[in-house]
């Protein structure tokens, strides 16, 4: 059971959050991603494409005529909470994170149901935790203090396992006051994903996703 979840389960039981609410954790990324932080005061405009942080907190799993699943999810911020589908073409991409604790970013749009009932359709989800590596449009790397030369060669062979369009730039501190920094070619950009951060931090390096270029 990850953290969210179990302070989910204390919400349930209690009534109210134990140490606070969980998307606290996570406003950091929100703030660097620049989605809605109000699920309250989030515009409503039909069919306008929108994104928004949430934690699942409540999530039923129906089956269409055709027996085809869905899911009916409830997506709550420190304000409130909001009804969202996530239909089979979309659930069957992301069905595990359709669940209840999970800390999600969600893309979709408000849609009229039948009986005039509003409820936000949900196109794409990425866990929070991945979120902000994922939309990401540069990384920036400080390389750790040490040989360079023999740095180089390894940092490569992580870059090359990650290929994508996220631009790549190297920090290098040459002396106490003289940091470098070295925008890499296009063409060796990486696809931001957390296993890339891993390794990357476990290489010694700092690393920062940034979704601005």
């Amino acid at each position: 059971m990850v953290a969210s979840q179990f302070v989910v389960g204390g919400k349930e039981a209690l009534g109210f959050y134990i140490t606070g609410h969980p998307l606290e954790n996570y406003s950091a990324v929100i703030a660097e991603i620049g989605c809605c932080e109000d699920l309250q005061a989030m515009p409503d405009e039909e069919g306008k494409v929108v994104t928004l942080a949430g934690i699942i907190s409540q999530s039923q799993v129906r089956v269409t005529k055709k027996g085809d699943k869905f899911a009916i999810m409830s997506l709550e911020d420190h304000t409130g909470n909001l009804k969202c589908l996530v239909w089979s073409n979309v659930y069957g991409r992301h069905q595990a994170l359709c669940v209840e604790g999970e800390a999600v970013l969600a893309s979709g749009r408000f849609e009229s149901q039948d009986g005039g009932e509003r409820s936000f359709v949900v196109d794409n989800l990425i866990k929070l935790d991945e979120a902000l590596a994922r939309r990401a449009k540069s990384v920036l790397v400080q390389l750790p203090k040490g040989n360079l030369a023999e740095m180089i060669e390894p940092l490569f062979s992580t870059l090359n396992a990650h290929q994508g369009e996220c631009q790549v730039v190297f920090e290098v501190n040459l002396e106490p006051d003289v940091v470098v920094a070295i925008k890499l070619n296009p063409s060796l950009g990486v696809e931001g994903r957390p296993a890339l951060n891993d390794r990357l931090v476990n290489q010694g390096c700092q690393v920062r996703w940034m979704v601005s270029s």
